[in-house]
């Protein structure tokens, strides 16, 4: 065993801790720091990169109790010292925010943000969350993006604004993620001798700019100009093109290489050859593929869908949600229709200490469940134009987002009712709500109305109303 006369300091770390608790663990921060500055993290690859993160980011876990719910642990300087748990700020029985200790115990702006968090109607075991991702998941991506936002030099390119613009423009592309991860990835394997023209050694310059199949591909294209650059690297080559052409030579560009790559394997591996000119044909016949499926897709984003009654006697109900982000606000509004689209009641709420519109959405569609559950209905429908919420309302699997406060809260009221669903719709079969939000959250008003609703809404309920067939 090894002895140690240095009484200070225990395995590098102080035995002694008084009140200057920064200064004690100072010195170990500081070797940290040095020891991880000095590490080359551009020289990894990218599995080491994804260890390397993976290791250090598992060491960072949110502390918690033993054996309680809600016991999170306090690790903040507060000015009352007895105050040490987080469920020591909740009233259990109320499932709210102790407020006053709240605001006693907390300054001002930490006060507002503790209150502005959202608690589940029921207490339940401690969970982990990862902010990096809306699903509340830990992803290598979002820390991969968290460290670039902290320094460029985690970037693995060396010209990291000159990449960073090409890989944006890249991805931004009108093309199918397919052909743009080939040029993404930027490497390939590749083979000693060329198999299309077999005359000169493979490699990227070869395969994309050399072969005579390539030149001929590109002069059909009117895109003889890029093999005028000289490069030895094709991030180099590609962010050129991207800083010298249009938004339509470079889907071209991107689209030939893959065209040029997908020759060049049928040739090697199925005996299969096409000439520079029917692979530009190629290209052109693909982007105009492309082009007509775009179009198709933005003329069915432009139809508007109308609110549709149910056939059978189920009540819908529609909620929306509009928010105030300077302020913090949001007014949620419900709308229950039965199947033959009459009014059966209208209701707006609003709510403070709201962060996001996300969240506005969700607490909408929770008062949407208890509106059902309060008019006694058994089985009901709950649409709304936030996919995002009506998914997690159906997904089972317990959800970790920053909204699954309120989609806990809706499934556990989903049991007081024989049958519940819900059903995302467009904006446009959803106007009678959302122009409810909209005012109620401008004139700062509730309104609670059976059989009708506000006399600014009238004209719109009258057009969703179904009509008779003559």
């Amino acid at each position: 065993m090894r002895r140690s006369n240095d009484i200070e300091k225990y395995l590098g770390l102080p035995n002694l801790v008084g009140k200057k608790k920064r200064s004690s663990f100072q010195n170990l921060k500081d070797r940290i720091k040095k020891r991880v500055d000095s590490w080359s993290f551009r020289t990894l690859s990218q599995g080491g990169k994804e260890v390397f993160i993976k290791s250090v980011t598992a060491r960072y876990r949110w502390q918690k109790g033993h054996g309680r719910k809600d016991n999170f642990r306090v690790r903040y300087h507060i000015s009352n010292v007895n105050i040490t748990m987080v469920v020591e700020l909740i009233d259990e029985n109320t499932r709210m925010w102790r407020e006053d200790l709240i605001r006693t115990t907390f300054e001002p702006d930490d006060a507002d943000k503790i209150l502005r968090i959202p608690l589940a109607s029921e207490a339940h075991p401690d969970m982990i969350f990862w902010r990096g991702e809306h699903s509340g998941e830990f992803a290598v991506r979002s820390t991969y993006k968290m460290l670039q936002n902290q320094s460029p030099t985690t970037y693995p390119i060396d010209s990291h604004n000159t990449a960073h613009s090409f890989y944006k423009q890249l991805w931004e592309l009108q093309l199918p993620n397919k052909i743009k991860i080939l040029a993404w990835k930027q490497r390939v394997a590749l083979t000693a001798i060329c198999p299309r023209c077999r005359t000169g050694t493979e490699n990227l310059r070869h395969a994309f700019v050399g072969c005579p199949e390539s030149e001929e591909l590109w002069k059909e294209l009117n895109l003889s100009w890029i093999r005028q650059s000289e490069f030895n690297e094709c991030i180099e080559w590609l962010t050129w093109i991207f800083s010298n052409c249009t938004i339509a030579q470079r889907r071209s560009v991107i689209c030939g290489i893959w065209v040029l790559w997908m020759d060049r394997n049928k040739n090697l591996h199925e005996g299969m050859a096409h000439s520079g000119k029917e692979n530009a044909r190629y290209v052109r016949y693909y982007l105009g593929e492309l082009d007509g499926i775009n179009e198709r897709q933005i003329s069915d984003a432009h139809k508007t869908d109308k609110w549709k009654a149910l056939a059978q006697s189920t009540i819908k109900i529609n909620f929306d949600a509009a928010f105030d982000d300077h302020n913090h606000q949001s007014a949620s509004v419900v709308v229950v229709r039965n199947c033959k689209g009459e009014i059966k009641a209208t209701k707006s709420y609003l709510h403070s200490m709201v962060t996001t519109t996300f969240e506005a959405e969700a607490i909408a569609c929770y008062e949407a469940v208890l509106m059902g559950k309060e008019m006694g209905f058994s089985d009901i429908l709950v649409e709304g134009d936030s996919r995002t919420i009506i998914n997690k309302c159906m997904t089972k699997s317990r959800d970790k987002s920053h909204v699954s406060t309120y989609i806990s809260n809706i499934h556990s009221e989903k049991s007081s009712f024989q049958n519940i669903s819900f059903l995302f719709v467009r904006r446009s079969a959803n106007q009678l709500a959302h122009i409810i939000a909209t005012i109620s959250l401008r004139n700062k008003e509730e309104i609670y109305l059976f059989d009708a609703v506000a006399g600014y809404a009238t004209h719109q309920s009258e057009l969703e109303r179904p009509r008779e067939p003559d």
